[in-house]
């Protein structure tokens, strides 16, 4: 982002992309607890991308946050990966508008969503016109501890799954567009 784009306002999504950066220098020790607060506060308190910038001043970064990217077709960037593994690993939801009809935004979404939630091992499961639904299923940790302890009965408790869907929900904004909400849903 350039000093020109500063002034300029900034939406939901890119406060949720400065938060999920802000959390990643909280875990790797660079925010203390109560500073990382007064900057998520901050965060969703900023109303230009010139107040979001300021949060990110005095932290090792090779850009400000990165901004909410519009899906174009044929690009390659639908969400910053960033607020994609944060839906993903925190189970936070994102919602925004992006460029395209629904259609589009679905086939590019397959293609670039898809590879990035595969490494945790997530699969396509549904695909309808306003719905693209990645599936893990997994057996619980403490299913497998029950197992090595008790050997008999822990054979029947392996049967059990954790199931976690990655729901993309896709709805005509306007022309052109198309609103894109990702939730994770653990059952």
């Amino acid at each position: 982002m350039s000093d020109g784009e500063d002034h300029l306002r900034a939406g939901d999504a890119d406060r949720d992309s400065a938060v999920v950066e802000l959390r990643s220098h909280h875990e790797a020790g660079r925010l203390g607890n109560h500073e990382f607060e007064q900057r998520v506060a901050a965060a969703y308190a900023a109303v230009t991308w010139g107040q979001l910038s300021a949060l990110f001043d005095d932290l090792p970064s090779t850009a400000p946050p990165p901004r909410a990217a519009a899906l174009v077709p044929g690009a390659t960037v639908v969400l910053p990966a960033h607020v994609l593994r944060g839906a993903v690993d925190m189970g936070t939801s994102v919602s925004t508008v992006v460029a395209g009809e629904p259609a589009a935004v679905a086939d590019a979404l397959v293609a670039q969503v898809g590879p990035v939630v595969a490494v945790d091992r997530y699969r396509l499961t549904m695909r309808t016109a306003n719905r693209i639904t990645f599936t893990r299923s997994r057996i619980p940790r403490w299913a497998i501890v029950v197992a090595v302890l008790l050997p008999l009965p822990g054979a029947f408790v392996l049967l059990i799954r954790d199931r976690v869907d990655l729901h993309l929900d896709l709805a005509p904004a306007g022309v052109d567009s198309t609103h894109l909400t990702l939730t994770r849903v653990r059952r």
